[in-house]
């Protein structure tokens, strides 16, 4: 008989959180190396984690916070108010 522990659950909105805390912390860091003359490796290190956790953040939001599945209704179809567009023949 095996007993599986569970993990508890994380808040979506727990990691989103952190990543942002993560992109702040990283571009004030990187505000502060680039007024004090820069140093390339750093800054590029810097950037990423502060671009990275925008990213992370919006992955996480976009898959666990907005509505999954199709919409429930159709959109009506689309009709053009002048009528069908003569071929203008640009481009040949």
């Amino acid at each position: 008989m095996t007993t599986e522990r569970s993990l508890p659950q994380r808040s979506p909105t727990r990691t989103i959180a952190w990543s942002l805390v993560v992109s702040m912390a990283a571009s004030i860091g990187l505000g502060v190396v680039y007024a004090l003359g820069g140093q390339p490796q750093l800054e590029g290190a810097l950037l990423f984690f502060a671009l990275g956790g925008i990213a992370a953040a919006f992955i996480v939001w976009g898959g666990n916070l907005l509505p999954q599945g199709r919409p429930s209704r159709r959109r009506p179809p689309r009709r053009s108010r002048r009528g069908p567009r003569p071929w203008s023949g640009a481009g040949s």
